[in-house]
């Protein structure tokens, strides 16, 4: 009995500061396992693709924000004159150099975007081929998740260098609308920026050829795969990759006709 209060009036002289950090510390802890317990673990696919998709965004939002800040700045240049006018045209070659860095990061992203969901989709293929069972259905949806994002990011890349062949294209016009007026001086001044967005267009160009013509050779050969097969999801299936290669075969067609920035108008 008399340990007992012993126990109880040492504790009374325990600082009331301390009892509080304590109660605050195990209210805490109590917390973080509730909050373990009702947020399901996300998967090392699942984190890498939120961290995938967090940079492309990054990098479609860097790019658009220059792309409208140049816009912007060009139109109010188009209504100044005199002193004004030049010191826009200054802004403007020093918003087009970021413009076009964006657009460059924001393709090399992709592309590393590409890249990493082939690794993991051929590091999955190795995991499924020695699974069985529900290990191997796991790994089957897995590999169809990573077959949507495949696809989706394919997209992007098409419409990102047609997007930055437009952007040079219309840069390139306005600067070729520029020279006819402009002094010889300020002639050779505009000409290596000119040859820069030339270079551009054609670059992106040539890789967008290339992203059509291996998209189509690729869904070409799963409707050739499919070509026997009767069920109703084959069948479908197929309908959707013959849609996708018209589609695909139209846009290549277009990107074939299109003129050269020197002689667009």
């Amino acid at each position: 009995m008399s340990n007992w209060i012993t126990r109880v009036r040492w504790v009374s002289y325990v600082p009331q500061s301390f009892v509080v950090v304590a109660l605050m510390v195990a209210a805490l802890v109590s917390s973080a396992s509730v909050r373990a317990q009702e947020t399901p673990t996300k998967t090392f696919l699942e984190r890498a693709k939120e961290f995938r998709d967090k940079v492309v965004a990054s990098m479609e939002s860097s790019a658009k924000s220059a792309g409208e800040e140049y816009s912007k700045l060009r139109a109010n240049a188009a209504k100044a004159s005199g002193p004004a006018r030049e010191k826009m045209h200054a802004e403007m070659e020093a918003l087009s150099k970021k413009w076009a860095a964006s657009r460059e990061k924001l393709s090399a992203s992709l592309d590393t975007h590409l890249h990493s969901i082939n690794e993991e989709m051929k590091a999955l293929e190795a995991k499924a081929a020695k699974a069985s069972g529900s290990a191997r259905e796991q790994a089957g949806v897995e590999m169809e998740k990573l077959r949507a994002e495949w696809h989706t990011t394919r997209e992007k890349m098409s419409a990102s260098l047609s997007a930055n062949m437009k952007a040079a294209g219309e840069e390139f016009a306005h600067l070729k609308e520029q020279s006819a007026t402009a002094t010889a001086d300020a002639k050779t001044k505009l000409g290596p920026k000119m040859e820069q967005l030339k270079a551009e267009w054609s670059k992106n160009r040539e890789k967008l050829a290339a992203h059509l013509d291996a998209d189509m050779k690729a869904a070409k050969e799963e409707m050739d795969k499919l070509s026997e097969k009767t069920s109703s999801a084959a069948k479908a299936t197929k309908e959707k990759l013959l849609q996708k290669y018209n589609e695909l075969r139209a846009k290549s067609d277009d990107l074939a006709k299109e003129k050269s920035i020197d002689d667009a108008k």
